[in-house]
């Protein structure tokens, strides 16, 4: 199943999933600066109803590169309480330890998959894709994608 950026999947939804993902993606290629987690617009994401094991499996993948050596790029998630995405209290932040990278300046399409747990059965939430490199010098993103299955 895909849904579009926005879109609200529901827990009954996420519960009938078996074996497919629920993706939120992005085409655009973007680039930052930024040496701390942002959203680049369009930021991959949306907004997903908790099933009953207040658990989901969070897979992030994108084509991600640098413009020099010794130069790393770094895409993470975040999931927030709540419909809108973007507010809300973080559940659970962007962070390298759950990153997908890649060093410059070289081009990789690495992907990754992330249990977040603790999440309140029927509450909705909301993931979206968060970037950085390690010193300003334009990390480069594209074709990023935002997955939530059940756990």
């Amino acid at each position: 199943m895909t849904f579009a950026i926005g879109q609200t999947l529901t827990a009954a939804g996420l519960d009938s999933i078996t074996t497919a993902s629920v993706q939120f993606f992005s085409i655009s290629s973007n680039t930052t600066n930024s040496t701390t987690y942002v959203a680049l617009i369009p930021a991959p994401g949306g907004t997903f109803v908790a099933p009953g094991s207040g658990k989901v499996w969070i897979h992030i993948a994108a084509e991600v590169g640098q413009n020099a050596s010794g130069t790393v790029s770094w895409m993470s998630f975040e999931v927030r309480e709540g419909a809108v995405l973007g507010s809300g209290t973080i559940v659970t932040a962007a962070s390298d330890a759950r990153a997908i990278a890649a060093g410059g300046p070289s081009e990789c399409r690495p992907g990754r998959t992330c249990l977040v747990t603790g999440l309140t059965p029927g509450s909705t939430y909301n993931v979206r894709a968060m970037c950085r490199g390690n010193i300003a010098n334009n990390a480069r993103f594209s074709g990023r994608r935002v997955c939530v299955m059940r756990a």
